[in-house]
């Protein structure tokens, strides 16, 4: 599931549940595994009609506001926060990992999600962030203490309701102050508490927004058939958590966290964004379930838009959120930013890394179009005698600066053609170079693009052997060659 609200006011813009369902056949089940099963059933015996209550309910469920997960490392936002709020510790303060990537608490031992090989060593509050250092927030935890822990676990909202405009609403199950020693360890970095997806990105909002625990809220006002507004729906405050100034550290550790591992975090090119990835093990399953997820806020620096994404038992070869959530959330966010008006700011540096529009210059004098080009650091190629450009390849889109783009002149032109070369496994640099040589262009996308070492992983728009125009742009996804975090 996921959820994009504003962090400062609780207006909440969108939020979805998958998989879904037709509202106008609500009855249908939309499970095509437990479509099926149901269709082998008597459909007057009584173990049809428990089993189609059951798929209904499930169906229609929403699980941002009715089910509770287990929220991993995203909840070390609210530790930290905590602490650094009631100066139990502070940026200059240092912990560590362990010798073994471990920590003990009475008969218990805790890992980290790293290997004892790959410890992450001696940490200041930014770097245990940005590793996801579970010894460290044991640590954290530790130096609150049961009671100051659960007050803010309390001020947070996560002992009640939000209060969200919408039915079925629950609250998660916690660890009261009467937590042991071995409870707040667990519970210091995300494990042992459950919450609800709409509990966590309201607390998270208080987390970045100045400190203000705000309400929910689907509705922004009512009116009646001629248009006047009979009610208006204004931000709700419960209370201030934490500090202004608590806040605006918080949002400086969490954009350190997106720009220190832009591989596995909400990292846009352009943008400040400040984000947290999760990932949780549902023990009263089994110690391989889990849960991913991700929360990102934007402009890092003053934020109104925050996202969490929930994804519930992930299947594939991955289960960090850092891997599952956070690209989902780089492809939602990409397209929300603009069209709430915030646009990118890029350095020079940057500049020459990021994608470009290709112009269109079909029916256009030859020279004029290669001068477009080169000024837009496009490379002209240009095939045929004629004095205008009857089609060019690409006609639009983005594609890599440096990219080239064929010019046809003859009206009785033959595009030619090529074969897409594979291309997994290859670094942007290698793939540029390898589609360069097939006379084909990249488009490089994902959170890892601009990261070194970042491999083309499991998306491209064009697939392998496929003949296509020369001049065509690949669109592919990279991720990065190493997990920095969950």
């Amino acid at each position: 599931c996921g959820i994009i609200m504003n962090c400062k006011t609780g207006q909440v813009y969108a939020m979805a549940t998958a998989t879904g369902f037709d509202p106008n056949q609500p009855s249908e089940i939309y499970d095509k595994m437990l479509a099926a099963e149901l269709s082998a059933l008597d459909k007057e015996s009584e173990e049809y009609k428990k089993k189609i209550e059951e798929a209904r309910g499930k169906q229609w469920t929403n699980k941002a506001v009715c089910e509770s997960y287990t929220p991993g490392s995203v909840f070390k936002i609210v530790t930290a926060s905590s602490a650094l709020e009631e100066k139990t510790i502070t940026t200059e303060s240092t912990f560590s990992c362990g010798s073994n990537a471990s920590f003990t608490v009475m008969d218990t031992t805790f890992s980290c999600w790293t290997s004892p090989a790959n410890n992450h060593g001696v940490q200041n509050i930014y770097d245990a962030m940005k590793n996801s250092c579970n010894p460290v927030f044991i640590q954290v935890g530790q130096t609150l203490g049961v009671d100051k822990f659960f007050k803010y676990f309390e001020s947070y909202g996560f002992t009640e309701k939000t209060g969200i405009d919408l039915p079925g609403e629950i609250t998660g199950i916690y660890h009261g102050a009467d937590m042991t020693p071995v409870d707040l360890a667990a519970c210091s970095f995300g494990q042992g508490n459950t919450v609800t997806p709409i509990q966590m990105i309201t607390a998270a909002s208080a987390v970045v927004n100045g400190g203000y625990l705000v309400t929910p809220q689907i509705v922004d006002k009512i009116t009646d058939p001629d248009g006047n507004i009979v009610e208006d729906y204004e931000r709700v405050v419960k209370r201030q958590v934490i500090s202004e100034d608590t806040s605006v550290l918080m949002r400086e550790i969490l954009q350190y966290v997106v720009d220190g591992s832009p591989g596995s975090n909400c990292y846009i090119q352009g943008y400040k964004i400040g984000g947290k990835s999760g990932t949780s093990q549902k023990l009263t399953i089994s110690a391989d379930t889990y849960v991913a997820s991700y929360c990102a806020f934007a402009p890092a620096d003053d934020p109104e838009v925050i996202m969490l994404l929930m994804v519930d038992e992930p299947n594939g070869a991955s289960y960090y959120g850092s891997e599952v959530a956070a690209p989902v959330c780089v492809e939602v966010l990409s397209d929300v930013l603009p069209y709430m008006g915030y646009f990118p700011e890029y350095t020079e540096e940057e500049l020459k890394k990021v994608s470009i529009s290709v112009p269109n210059v079909e029916y256009t004098d030859v020279e004029d179009a290669k001068k477009t080009l080169q000024y837009n650091d496009l490379k002209p190629i240009v095939v045929g005698n004629g004095k205008n450009v009857v089609h060019q390849m690409p006609v639009s889109g983005a594609t890599s600066r440096g990219s080239t783009v064929v010019l046809y002149t003859d009206e009785n032109y033959t595009a030619e053609m090529t074969e897409v070369p594979p291309i997994s496994e290859l670094t942007v640099e290698e793939a540029k170079k390898v589609l360069a040589e097939k006379g084909l262009n990249l488009n490089p996308n994902g959170a890892a693009t601009f990261e070194e070492g970042a491999i083309a992983a499991y998306d491209q728009s064009i697939g392998v052997g496929q003949s296509v125009e020369k001049g065509s742009v690949v669109s592919v996804t990279f991720n990065s060659s190493t997990i920095s975090s969950q």
